[in-house]
């Protein structure tokens, strides 16, 4: 499973159980165990260069240096899982519209992507463009969305033609019940390996990523008849605070509420804000129910922010084992355990 909701159809057989892929920015890069990252994903995707209007690469900066490179990829060939780079993210966006709208700038970016990819020993691409014909504080741009979304068709179908067979290429979306539908009627899944639903970030009552958020983007998944082998459910591993927005990540919280409650999903941090978080009894329970409906998998956004299970030492910095109880504080272990089948509580020993 991976890194971002209907006539309920007829319950498919359960996937063999296998874990998520998940987006690694470029700050976590000199503190995560390469070895711990890879056994646990199926994808690992380096967040993230972005694309210019001309269809140059911008951000290649971003990327981890040839030493951590390195590691990373004997990593992933070690584990059987795949490195991908991601292009776009919130505030790396701003390119896409102008280059997918221009054959020259578009060809341009697909040969400097796939360039880059076998250049860095690389597996695949990830596409993160937050939002197609939408603008942050005004909504859908009606007039624009037709084109940024064939534009988006266009990229995605040139870069599955550019890149080898057996490499990835994956599309985070939004689930708000539009996207689900621009990206089927624009053929999306037939370029795609993967659609990663980014359920979180919601300004709801009872937290910025609920169960029944995550319902509901599987609902609207299905509903528009997504193909659900190639959807991903996302997965928070940060809390946020519900009266600012700001965020927290789980290792945080989890060493400041420790001993922390599996079924827990909210806490009063020391400055007197209340962050809601997906609980290790949540993400489990996510897991499953992914695992359920015939999903592809989850997605994690992001994986520095669990704790951390292996001390790491770059140079003279050691980063510490921030998991007060080893595997049983760990968000990514409670998904895997939940893909092998494991509690169907807040059990704290099963997970």
């Amino acid at each position: 499973m991976l890194a971002k909701i209907h006539q309920t159809p007829p319950k498919p057989p359960l996937p063999t159980p296998h874990p998520p892929p998940v987006d690694l920015p470029e700050w976590r890069y000199h503190a995560v165990h390469w070895p711990t990252l890879a056994a646990g994903y199926t994808h690992l995707i380096l967040f993230s260069a972005e694309p210019l209007a001309s269809g140059a690469l911008s951000g290649l900066d971003r990327l981890p240096a040839e030493d951590l490179l390195a590691e990373a990829r004997a990593a992933t060939r070690a584990a059987g899982s795949k490195l991908l780079v991601c292009f776009g993210g919130n505030g790396r966006s701003a390119g896409f519209s102008a280059m997918t709208r221009s054959k020259t700038a578009r060809g341009r970016f697909v040969k400097a992507a796939v360039a880059l990819v076998r250049s860095s020993g690389l597996d695949g691409v990830d596409l993160n463009w937050e939002y197609p014909g939408f603008a942050f504080g005004t909504g859908y741009r009606e007039a624009e969305v037709a084109k940024d979304w064939a534009g988006l068709a266009r990229l995605a179908r040139e870069l599955r033609a550019a890149l080898p067979a057996a490499h990835a290429l994956t599309l985070a979306y939004y689930p708000d019940g539009r996207q689900e539908q621009l990206l089927l009627s624009h053929g999306l899944p037939d370029s795609l390996d993967l659609m990663h639903a980014m359920a979180y970030d919601a300004n709801e009552a009872g937290g910025h990523s609920t169960l029944e958020l995550a319902e509901r983007a599987m609902d609207g998944a299905a509903r528009a008849g997504l193909p659900l082998h190639k959807i991903t459910l996302g997965l928070p591993f940060y809390g946020r605070d519900r009266s600012k927005g700001d965020w927290t990540t789980f290792e945080d919280i989890v060493q400041q509420a420790h001993p922390l409650d599996p079924a827990r999903d909210s806490f009063l941090l020391p400055d007197g804000r209340t962050t809601a978080f997906n609980g290790r009894a949540t993400i489990a329970a996510k897991t499953r129910s992914a695992l359920a409906r015939g999903l592809g998998g989850v997605m994690v956004w992001e994986a520095g922010q669990d704790c951390r299970l292996v001390a790491v030492r770059r140079g003279d910095t050691t980063h510490a084992v921030t998991c007060p109880e080893g595997e049983r504080s760990s968000l990514l272990v409670a998904v895997r355990e939940a893909a092998r089948g494991g509690a169907k509580s807040g059990d704290s020993e099963e997970l």
